[in-house]
């Protein structure tokens, strides 16, 4: 019954947000540029090269970012962040962002990445061979995708589970019919391997993943969409984080660990940390509250060394 009012409840916003988008909007605009004529012509060109317009383009699109960077920052500031080096990470994270669409765009190319530095692999492999699976807890950072394609390649498919159709403010009416959707199969070629939270199956398949000892990998920050939430410090305020992903590792019995990615297809950084070494817990919150005490520590620990990697600073 809960989780049908909270899809109901969110359906209702996302109509009245579109109801008061305009028709258009310059997100539409640069939306179509990039899923058609840009990325014919970035499948053309090499790495250095694409990466070269890239940096060619940071000023303008620092300028065009103001209010987006001027929001980044203010987070930053609550949550401890210097100014000196709130003001920094602000602008690299909007450069970071436009990196990220150029390495999808390479990624769809075929041109994947060639540098990668990987931490804790013996991690994952003393978790794989429990044989009971392992689920992949992170936080939304530019590399993410590009991580998960490099260690698919590299012989660890990982099984990504998220939203479908995440809401977009920026979007007009136009684009959330026409260009969104066909966004999302642009991502599709690029993920390749993943669940959408929309499907009514989407448990039962990460379960499956799990049992055959397979991969999955769930954002812990991930919007408020769940129907299940808990609340922790994190980031300077009090936070809602969803309890699902601990109700798959108490049902499955799998292993769970920490993962965190950083840079781009020029020099990619992907970490993989220790499981959490807890006692047993009697009841599912008990459970949860105990993992997402460890979690919730170590990712706003990576969070603040690397402020400028973490995507959702504008969300919160």
């Amino acid at each position: 019954m809960r989780k049908r009012r909270v899809a109901s409840s969110l359906r209702q916003q996302a109509m009245q947000v579109n109801n008061a988008a305009p028709l258009f909007t310059v997100k539409d605009l640069l939306w179509f540029a990039y899923l058609y004529p840009f990325r014919t012509l970035a499948g053309r060109m090499p790495r250095g090269i694409l990466h070269g317009l890239g940096k060619m383009a940071d000023p303008l699109v620092q300028f065009r970012s103001g209010s987006q960077r001027a929001s980044a920052v203010r987070a930053m500031l609550t949550a401890g962040i210097s100014p000196e080096r709130a003001a920094l990470a602000g602008r690299q994270f909007i450069s970071n962002a436009t990196v990220r669409i150029l390495d999808d765009l390479l990624m769809i190319s075929g041109k994947g990445a060639p540098q990668a530095h990987v931490e804790g692999l013996d991690q994952l492999e003393r978790a794989r061979s429990q044989q009971r699976g392992v689920l992949l807890l992170s936080v939304h950072t530019y590399a993410t995708r590009l991580a998960k394609r490099y260690m698919g390649e590299a012989g660890y498919p990982i099984l990504t589970v998220r939203n479908q159709r995440p809401p977009d403010l920026l979007a007009g009416r136009l684009g959330r019919r026409y260009l969104q959707p066909r966004y999302m199969e642009f991502l599709h070629e690029v993920i390749q391997d993943e669940v959408y939270i929309q499907d009514p199956e989407c448990s039962l398949k990460i379960l499956k993943r799990l049992r055959s000892g397979g991969l999955v990998n769930i954002h812990l920050d991930a919007p408020r969409t769940a129907a299940s939430l808990l609340e922790w410090p994190f980031l300077g305020a009090l936070r809602t984080f969803p309890s699902g992903p601990f109700d798959i590792v108490r049902v499955s019995k799998c292993a769970v660990l920490p993962m965190f990615c950083g840079g781009c297809s020029t020099g990619l950084r992907i970490r993989f940390g220790a499981p959490p070494a807890l006692p047993d817990s009697t009841s599912r919150e008990e459970f949860a509250r105990a993992h997402l005490s460890y979690f919730a520590k170590l990712f706003e620990e990576q969070i603040m060394s690397h402020p400028e990697e973490w995507e959702l600073w504008t969300r919160l």
